[in-house]
């Protein structure tokens, strides 16, 4: 799937709060992807073998591009130097549920 999820907007020379702020990120989506490519996987059962390598590719292509974390804007996640880790959660549910 190319880069980790966190190069492209990752910052240089991170502070704590952007490595938090990534972390989280990572393990959020990483759940979900989980749980998509299970629920996919049982769906190609439905196809014949022929179809289900095109499928895949194109559900890789797809997945690698929700891989992208967005920027790090600090003001939307920290308070008082902490993350707020539900507003993490519910910004990317947002995008993703």
């Amino acid at each position: 799937m190319g880069m980790p999820p966190s190069v492209d907007n990752f910052p240089p020379n991170p502070t704590k709060a952007e490595e938090e702020f990534h972390i989280h990120w990572i393990k959020i989506h990483a759940k979900q992807i989980k749980n998509h490519l299970e629920t996919f996987e049982y769906g190609l059962r439905d196809h014949p073998i022929s179809e289900n390598k095109i499928l895949v590719k194109k559900e890789i292509a797809s997945i690698s591009q929700q891989l992208q974390p967005p920027e790090f804007q600090p003001s939307h996640y920290i308070h008082n130097n902490e993350i707020n880790v539900s507003t993490v959660e519910k910004r990317a549910c947002e995008k993703e549920c």
